[in-house]
């Protein structure tokens, strides 16, 4: 079952839709108004905000993907893991 209010729904004319097209694709517009841009294209193309949301968030993060670097050399984890080892042993769990 839907909660919240039912979605009004977002009449574009022809003129504004090319408009929030070519901005949605413009890489000289601010990074943040051409995603609102995006998100007022698909609430006009009937998608609901959490779709939306969740679409722009996975976009986003893989845009901004980045590999991962540890910043631990493996002596210094497997020390960590011999201290917590000796602290833990012979305690009555």
């Amino acid at each position: 079952m839907a909660m919240g209010r039912p979605k009004a729904a977002l009449p574009l004319s022809p003129e504004q839709l090319a408009q929030l097209e070519s901005m949605a694709g413009s890489r000289l517009l601010p990074a943040g108004l051409v995603a609102r841009v995006t998100i007022v294209l698909l609430g006009a193309t009937g998608k609901v905000n959490q779709p939306i949301a969740r679409d722009q968030f996975v976009t986003n993060d893989n845009q901004n993907a980045r590999p991962f670097v540890w910043t631990a050399t493996a002596n210094s984890i497997f020390a960590k893991v011999q201290r917590l080892c000796k602290r833990i042993s012979g305690t009555a769990h």
